[in-house]
């Protein structure tokens, strides 16, 4: 905290970028203390990092004067907006994206208390994810690989309301682990979003043939994640759902 101000003579910050979750103090708190710190001077403009944007988040940042929100993971695009709208102010502080966020918390209100499970191998991407899901209130539970998400769909004592499946993983792939869900006909509505950094026809058709219903790229955007989410297990709840293969 003490580097948020420059000592006597030296340049000041023109930024600062918080994350909201760290140890012993998250981030709201860390503004807090800065802005009750008055001997430290002028600061510079603040910029919060967290993996979930709801309302309740947006209150607390209008609490503690926040000038900006950046959502994990970072895109470039967004990263470019945020901090010319922060530092130029050439977009009010208040409106946070508002009409995509109101979107975005009417599918976020379907999803509460929704059970995913999440197959992906990779540690980073798992506790990326993880973090975007429950912070919308969704029940997550992760699964290393497609064997073990085959397994655990197959074991778990509560049924799962979709499955976001990475393509490549070890063991067994997420077309492979999809093909072998769909031959048993209790998981013919099931949702199976794959998860890809390929955005190519061709890998959108093998996906489609492997029976998932849709797909959302990798680095994952919060806003379309709960968007596809919401969309088709709405779909599955009222039984209105495509059959597997007809939804990318």
């Amino acid at each position: 905290m003490e580097r948020a101000a420059a000592a006597p003579g030296e340049q000041p910050y023109a930024l600062m970028v918080v994350d909201w979750k760290m140890p012993e103090m998250d981030g709201f708190e860390t503004v807090q203390q800065l802005r009750a710190r008055n001997h430290l001077g002028k600061l510079p403009v603040i910029v919060m990092l967290t993996a979930y944007g709801g309302e309740e988040m947006r209150q607390r940042a209008e609490e503690v004067h926040l000038d900006g929100f950046l959502n994990k993971p970072v895109l470039l695009s967004q990263l470019y907006d945020t901090l010319v709208g922060a530092l130029g102010k050439k977009v009010e502080r208040t409106s946070y994206r508002a009409e995509k966020d109101a979107l975005s918390a009417q599918y976020i209100a379907r999803l509460h208390g929704t059970r995913v499970l999440l197959a992906e191998d990779n540690p980073i991407n798992q506790q990326m994810a993880q973090e975007i899901l429950e912070n919308a209130g969704i029940v997550v539970a992760i699964a290393n690989n497609g064997r073990e998400a085959v397994r655990m769909l197959a074991e778990a004592p509560v049924p799962y309301d979709a499955v976001l499946m990475d393509i490549q993983m070890p063991e067994m792939d997420g077309y492979e682990a999809t093909q072998q869900i769909r031959q048993d006909p209790r998981y013919d509505g099931l949702p199976i979003i794959a998860m890809t950094a390929h955005a190519m026809s061709t890998d959108r058709a093998k996906c489609l043939a492997a029976g998932m219903n849709d797909h959302v790229a990798k680095p994952i955007e919060p806003d379309n994640l709960f968007k596809t989410l919401g969309k088709l297990i709405r779909a599955a709840d009222t039984e209105t759902a495509l059959p597997a293969g007809r939804q990318l």
